[in-house]
């Protein structure tokens, strides 16, 4: 069995692998044999890259911040989705009234 090693790329190459792809139009698998890369790797880091919606990954912190407001908004949510029940609960009572 051969030994092989994975090549690890820095961001900078993989962002501007990214960009020819995003920007310039150029499909991954040209960009793959002009950068020497394996087959399918391109199409990862694009998928990556707009799943994150083109940003770095977030720090642990920023992480847990991103959760926080997440959980916020959930019960901020909940709590819309009562009073709008509670409301249309009165609209219905007050217009069976005439």
């Amino acid at each position: 069995m051969a030994n092989s090693t994975r090549r690890r790329y820095d961001k900078k190459f993989k962002k501007e692998a990214v960009r020819l792809v995003v920007e310039e139009g150029l499909s991954a698998a040209e960009v793959e044999r002009r950068l020497n890369l394996g087959a399918g790797i391109v199409n990862r880091w694009v998928r990556r890259f707009c799943l994150m919606g083109g940003q770095e990954r977030l720090s642990e912190d920023e992480l847990k911040k991103t959760k926080e407001e997440i959980s916020r908004l959930k019960k901020e949510l909940d709590q819309v989705r009562q009073e709008r029940d509670t409301l249309m609960s009165c609209l219905k009572a007050l217009s069976s009234r005439h």
